[in-house]
């Protein structure tokens, strides 16, 4: 038996359209439409699963002891776009931040969604001498974050023993620590 749908558009009493779809044709296009939209959630899934979020990034190296190197991590992207070998100057600069800190870094929402993120791993834990970050309850570091929005200035992110993040500003130069990480040679091959 051939079933036929008639739909009919009345606009002020007047029939404007008359469309005859066969039964077949409607299985046709509903399929088409779930098919189209697999695909884009395929794609979206595909392009998701080689990002991760900002707060994997920030855990991951509790998970590596050995080997820790320098990342850069692009925040947008989610994920780590360079990788270099821990230096001392590299260190000491890092630790000089520390030692520049202003104050606490009072935002709503710390993360910004745009720039990147340099982690700084030390090759055993640093004692702090600032107040703000003793304050804290903060008496050491393995690792210092440094967060480059893609708007306003940079400032820092100590995890404290329990993983708690605690953001400072900080006013020192950083051209010292950029200049280092364009320079090609320092990078680690991907």
């Amino acid at each position: 038996m051939h079933i036929a749908l008639y739909i009919s558009y009345i606009v002020m009493g007047e029939v404007m359209i008359v469309f005859k779809i066969e039964k077949n044709a409607i299985r046709l296009a509903v399929c088409s439409i779930l098919f189209i939209i697999g695909i884009v959630l395929l794609g979206s899934i595909l392009e998701s699963q080689n990002k991760i979020s900002v707060k994997t990034f920030l855990s991951s190296s509790r998970l590596i002891e050995e080997g820790r190197e320098i990342e850069i991590f692009d925040i947008s992207a989610g994920k780590v776009i360079a990788k270099y070998h821990p230096t001392s100057i590299i260190r000491e600069e890092a630790v000089s931040f520390i030692g520049k800190i202003t104050g606490m870094y009072v935002k709503v929402k710390a993360l910004p969604d745009n720039g990147h993120i340099i982690r700084i791993p030390f090759d055993s834990a640093i004692n702090i001498n600032s107040k703000w970050v003793t304050d804290c309850g903060i008496t050491s570091v393995d690792e210092l974050y440094i967060l480059f929005p893609n708007f306003g200035q940079p400032y820092l992110l100590i995890l404290d023993e329990k993983d708690r993040p605690w953001f400072f500003n900080f006013n020192a130069d950083t051209s010292t620590l950029l200049h280092y990480l364009n320079n090609k040679e320092n990078t680690i091959p991907s």
